[in-house]
């Protein structure tokens, strides 16, 4: 029953979220202080500038900046399900179109401010799913609910340029969230979407499935059942099947993303920004040791952080990408147990 009731408020406070920044997006649009173009963060020198101008009209791509990744997702989501239409505005096709659910379910609406809205939309959903699932998993391990709000931060720059992360970990977190109460079926469901939606999150799924296993095998005294296991390889499997698809309709391979000495050419404060996001994720990692499906998201955006930016580095993007990381992080710090009245650690209970 103190399950149940711990969801519901997650529930409501994920409703609260939403209509909150939903409202204040819909205000800010219909006063005119952000266009629907402006979450795009257009650029004419960068891909996809013509479909912006046909679209959005002259002035809409500024020629002197180049755009960012919002309008590659506008792009897909303008002419899927045709994929070679979509490729020729996109700088690496094969890459970006991995992360191809939102836009999928965006090119329901008509081009333009429609289609704007709608992925804005979806942003705004997943963002409010991220904080009601960690609500739900702080309630589970005697946290407040309020920790999920928290947890939400780390995903507001996504929101402003439009890119995909709220909605793919807003998926991803309720995975998690399903694979704490070990609803591994759900889970696997949750994890498969938001992994189409970004593939990190399959990187979430076989994290959570680490930590499954390795709590059952410590319980069982050395062994354990493997068969939900395969549920959580499925995320992978989607994202490995829908890149060899994708080699087939649009061709090209992935970019080169990943460089180990990155942080030697950086500069000072720059390092400083990566390394203390890292030891933020690890923390994370450690404050959630208790919950065998949680402490790995923590730990797995604590490993790749430090490799991730190769020749150039936007903080930006380093907030937005590893959200799950910090959000968890926030949030256990955030619900941190307070001294009792008698002076001990009111620590919540391990479940």
């Amino acid at each position: 029953m103190a399950a149940a009731g711990a969801d519901a408020v997650a529930v409501r406070l994920g409703v609260v979220v939403g209509l909150a920044v939903g409202l204040a997006a819909a205000v800010l649009w219909a006063t005119g202080e952000r266009r629907g173009v402006d979450y795009l963060i257009s650029g004419g020198q960068g891909p996809s500038a013509s479909v912006i101008y046909e679209d959005f009209g002259p002035g809409s791509a500024p020629p002197g900046r180049t755009g960012y990744d919002g309008q590659q997702f506008y792009a897909i989501a303008r002419y899927f399900p045709d994929l070679d239409a979509a490729a020729g505005q996109l700088d690496a096709p094969r890459y970006r179109l991995l992360r191809v659910l939102v836009p999928a379910v965006a090119s329901v609406a008509p081009p333009g401010e429609a289609t704007v809205a709608l992925l804005v939309g979806l942003n705004v959903a997943g963002l409010a799913l991220f904080c009601a699932a960690t609500a739900a998993i702080a309630g589970r391990h005697g946290l407040p609910a309020a920790a999920g709000l928290a947890a939400g931060l780390p995903l507001l720059p996504a929101l402003v340029v439009c890119t995909v992360e709220p909605a793919a970990f807003g998926l991803g977190m309720l995975g998690v969230a399903f694979a704490d109460r070990h609803r591994h079926g759900a889970a696997a469901a949750a994890l498969v979407a938001g992994a189409l939606t970004r593939e990190a999150v399959a990187v979430m799924a076989l994290g959570t499935a680490l930590g499954l296993f390795l709590a059952r095998t410590r319980r069982s005294g050395g062994t354990s059942q493997l068969r939900w296991l395969v549920l959580y390889c499925l995320p992978a499997l989607a994202v490995v099947g829908w890149y060899l698809l994708l080699g087939q309709l649009v061709g090209g391979d992935l970019p080169d993303r990943v460089d180990f000495l990155s942080l030697v050419h950086m500069a000072g404060t720059t390092v400083a920004l990566v390394v203390s996001v890292t030891a933020l994720c690890a923390l994370g990692a450690w404050l959630w040791r208790r919950a065998p499906a949680v402490w790995p998201v923590g730990a797995v955006f604590a490993l790749w952080t430090p490799f991730y930016f190769a020749g150039t580095f936007d903080w930006l993007a380093l907030i937005r990408v590893n959200a799950p990381g910090l959000g968890l992080a926030v949030a256990r710090i955030f619900g941190a147990p307070r001294l009792s009245p008698r002076g001990g650690r009111a620590d919540p209970p391990g479940r």
